[in-house]
């Protein structure tokens, strides 16, 4: 199979029903299973690929990351340079405080993000050998789902309520109307 053009680089909404097909090598009787298989040992599966664990002393260096922190490092190593070994200490202690509690909170945003993860499982349904399926979806994308579906049945009638509360009816076609 030819790999199509990148996702970005064409406006796969704008195109005929038939144009996707040609391109994505299928029709709308969906893929059959073997292809499917062959597809999947041949491109592996479509994922992105996971971030790797942070570290926790790699959180706690990055508090230090800011051009704030490097006014008050600096504050401490002149207090100290003049002889003001108090107030480089408290300039120290606030400092070592302030990466504590935000390594802390930046771990549990990470421990938090991982848990919610792994409580979303979203299902796709999918034509194999002309049958419907359902089969779990790879959202492409941290936190992104996408807006958009094409209709391969001609058009839909979909129930929107716009910011004023009020529903309206609206009528979706696809484009090869």
């Amino acid at each position: 199979m030819a790999v199509p053009a990148a996702p970005d680089a064409v406006d796969w909404y704008a195109e005929g029903i038939d144009r996707i097909h040609d391109a994505f090598e299928t029709d709308p009787d969906g893929l059959s299973t073997e292809e499917a298989r062959s597809r999947l040992s041949e491109h592996g599966p479509n994922r992105l690929p996971r971030a790797k664990p942070v570290v926790w002393w790699t959180i706690l260096l990055r508090q230090f990351k800011d051009p704030l922190i490097y006014v008050l490092v600096l504050a401490a190593v002149v207090s100290l340079a003049i002889g003001e070994g108090t107030d480089a200490a408290f300039i120290a202690a606030v400092l070592l405080v302030n990466a504590i509690v935000g390594r802390a909170q930046e771990w549990q945003a990470e421990r938090s993000c991982r848990a919610l993860q792994q409580l979303i499982r979203t299902r796709a349904t999918v034509v194999r050998d002309g049958e419907t399926r359902d089969v779990d979806l790879i959202v492409l994308g941290t936190r992104r789902r996408p807006a958009e579906y094409r209709s391969l049945l001609g058009s839909v009638t979909d129930r929107v309520i716009r910011l004023t509360d009020r529903p309206s009816l609206v009528v979706k076609t696809g484009v090869d109307e």
